[in-house]
């Protein structure tokens, strides 16, 4: 069971602010679309240049494969960050 508390849209925005200060000055920005873009870019990379080699489903943030092509996926992806965004990303597997 879920609680909720009553409060004004104002309210909720500044809370939501505080909760994640760090980020807070990007909340109300288009940084968040760029940043789906991008992720969006690196998954396409990951799959669209590899034909059936890798079949795969995109989810959010991550791809799911069978775990046999888990390192060539992992190898894949970073290549395409690498490619995007200049650094390694982390990657962790559940």
């Amino acid at each position: 069971h879920a609680n909720y508390v009553s409060c004004s849209a104002k309210e909720g925005l500044e809370a939501l602010e505080r909760l994640h200060a760090p980020v807070a000055a990007y909340l109300h920005r288009d940084f968040g679309h760029v940043v789906q873009r991008i992720e969006s870019d690196i998954l396409v990379d990951c799959l669209a240049h590899h034909g059936a080699e890798l079949s795969a489903l995109p989810l959010h943030d991550c791809l799911i494969v069978p775990a046999s092509k888990a390192e060539e996926a992992e190898r894949r992806f970073k290549e395409a960050f690498v490619r995007r965004l200049g650094q390694e990303p982390i990657i962790s597997f559940n």
